[in-house]
This record gives structure tokens, C-alpha cells and sequence, in this order.
């Protein structure tokens, strides 16, 4: 994703911390969810 890409390297890393921290793959699912809606309508992490 471009928006991905235009993250600055902590952006991303709020990004991804979340998905590290889920301990269980329907949590996982839920904020992997939650944080491609959120680079969808641009918002950007912090």
C-alpha cells in the first residue's frame, strides 16, 4: 500500500506494534482490520 509507504519508520511501526501484541489470530484479524481501514481513509498513526 502506498500509504503504507509513505509512513515514516515510527508511523509504521504503530502501525505494525499492534498486530505483534495480539495474542490471538481473531484479535490479530480485528486490528489487522482496524489498521487497513485506518491507511484507507489516510489516518495517520500517533
Amino acid at each position: 500500500m502506498k500509504a503504507f509507504e509513505a509512513l515514516d519508520t515510527t508511523g509504521r511501526y504503530l502501525m505494525i506494534l499492534p498486530l505483534l501484541q495480539a495474542r490471538t489470530p481473531k484479535s490479530r484479524k480485528i486490528r489487522l482490520e482496524k489498521a487497513l481501514k485506518a491507511l484507507t481513509i489516510g489516518e495517520v498513526p500517533g
